[in-house]
Formats: C-alpha cells, sequence, structure tokens
C-alpha cells in the first residue's frame, strides 16, 4: 500500500474534527496549532491566535521526522516571546538530527506551536495497518522512552473493516485504574474509527495525556493511504 506521511498539524487538525463531541468532553479535542512557515508573519499571528500569548505553549519542527526531544528540538513551557526568539534562531538554518543511528542533515522550515498541556503520566497508543487488518497498540508508559517500554505494549487486533466498537479492550489496558479504563477505551475506539474513516495506514500518538477528564494528544506521527 502506498503511503503519504503528513504533517504533525494536518493530522492534529482532522483529529479535532473527527473528535468534536459536544456531548462527551472527555473525548474531544479542540486542536488549537499553528504552523509556522518562512512565509509567516509572526507580528499578526497572535491577533489571530490568541491563546498563543495567554497560555504556555510547545514548540517544535514538523517536518515529517521523529525523536524531536532527543535531538533537542523541542521548546516547553514557553511564553510567546521565548517561542517566537526559538523559531527565529532555528528557521532556514542548516540543522543535523539523528534518526536510527543515521546523521541526517538539512534546514528547519516549518515548526509546530501549540498550548503546554501539565501532566503527570504519559500514555502510548499507535494503529497500524497490515494485510489482514488494523493492530492497535496501547501502553501506559509512553514516552521517548517507549522503544525500552516495548515489554508493556499491548495489542489488538482488527479485521478488515472490522470495527472495535463492542469490543472489550480490558486486555489492551490491563491494570490501568479503574477510573479511567472507561475514558481510555473510548478514546481508543473513537481514534480506531477516525483511523478508518480518514484512511490512515499509521497513526502513533506518543504520548496522549489524560488532563481534567480528557484525552489529549501530545504528539503525532501519521501517514494516509497515498490513494485516498
Amino acid at each position: 500500500m502506498a503511503q503519504k506521511g503528513i504533517r504533525e498539524y494536518d493530522a492534529k487538525r482532522m483529529l479535532a474534527k473527527a473528535l468534536a463531541s459536544p456531548d462527551d468532553k472527555a473525548l474531544s479535542y479542540n486542536g488549537r496549532v499553528v504552523l509556522v512557515s518562512p512565509g509567516t508573519d509572526m507580528q499578526r499571528l497572535p491577533q489571530d491566535c490568541g491563546w498563543l500569548t495567554e497560555s504556555k505553549l510547545v514548540v517544535k519542527p514538523d517536518q515529517l521526522f521523529g525523536k524531536r526531544g532527543k535531538n533537542n528540538l523541542l521548546l516547553l513551557d514557553a511564553d510567546w516571546n521565548s517561542a517566537r526568539k526559538w523559531i527565529d534562531e532555528r528557521m532556514n538554518k542548516p540543522t543535523t538530527i539523528v534518526q536510527n543511528n543515521v546523521e541526517i542533515a538539512g534546514e528547519l522550515t516549518h515548526f509546530l506551536i501549540e498550548p503546554f498541556i501539565p501532566h503527570e503520566k504519559e500514555y502510548y497508543v499507535a494503529i497500524t495497518t497490515e494485510r489482514e487488518g488494523d493492530v492497535i497498540h496501547f501502553s501506559p508508559q509512553g514516552g521517548i522512552d517507549i522503544e525500552s517500554q516495548w515489554h508493556t505494549v499491548k495489542q489488538l487486533r482488527a479485521p478488515v473493516m472490522g470495527d472495535i466498537a463492542d469490543e472489550d479492550l480490558a486486555a489492551v489496558l490491563g491494570d490501568e485504574d479503574d477510573n479511567l479504563r472507561p475514558l481510555l477505551a473510548g478514546f481508543i475506539k473513537r481514534l480506531h474509527r477516525f483511523f478508518v474513516d480518514y484512511h490512515y495506514t499509521y497513526l502513533e500518538l506518543n504520548p496522549f495525556a489524560v488532563k481534567d477528564g480528557a484525552a489529549i494528544p501530545l504528539d503525532c506521527v501519521a501517514r494516509v493511504d497515498d490513494t485516498a
């Protein structure tokens, strides 16, 4: 299957549209994200998106590569002036990152800005497509070190054209807090429906967090069916 990577900015905007639910805020996501490119008017940006000056921010490149935290390309808990300065210092500048033990050089041209979400625990969820159907991966120990915690990842298989809406996710959620199990199960089910409806072939939220009774994607890697 031909696949095409998409920016985190676009994936999160689609998530916000698909998960919009005035009746169930636990499964909603506001999709407050901004994409900054070389042509962006940084002076005007706070006028168009007032939340940029009203909350702490996260800034990172959005150029279809991962491990941004491990490559020191992640700014957390920043105000607008700090975020703007951080981008200015890196925009169109030569940068070298390490991916799978290989050095890759290039220029940074696109950055994503979103609200900083303080949280205590991070989760991992990913959905992949295989010949026989989709595979859902979940771990209560998400974050940049998920590879070393892979033994905590549980899997659920959904057959081609299948739906996990009526599935019991107890085996996937394991010993997770009983108070959070309904929220996490509902979020994973909605996420798979989104995955199918929007023709995704790969979707990884690592991590996502639970804040004020809602699941919030913090980092996202996504690919879609190139023919969809």
